[in-house]
């Protein structure tokens, strides 16, 4: 056997055994922070021609826009809140 062939094991499973924990460091990391799964909230109506529709308002997306009259004006629009769900908690989006 040839002198130092042991030592030059021990140093690659060294290596490898800090790669290893490198990646499930990674991967817990991963896990912590995924998003993995999103939800809408109840639909919420305005009146927008002439109402007060919607403020700028973080966490909601636009799901609805109607034109009841088919005019070149809109009408009504609906919004939801949007959420997700990271490392087992739901969390508001824009929170």
């Amino acid at each position: 056997m040839r002198h130092g062939v042991v030592p030059d094991i021990q140093s690659n499973l060294d290596r490898l055994q800090n790669q290893v924990i490198g990646v499930s460091e990674g991967l817990t990391a991963l896990q912590n922070s995924a998003i993995t799964d999103i939800k809408l909230g109840p639909l919420e109506h305005s009146q927008a021609w002439k109402g007060a529709g919607y403020q700028d308002q973080a966490g909601f997306v636009i799901t609805e826009v109607s034109n009841f009259n088919r005019d070149e004006f809109l009408d009504h629009d609906g919004r939801r809140k949007l959420t997700k769900k990271v490392n087992g908690n739901w969390y508001d989006v824009g929170a």
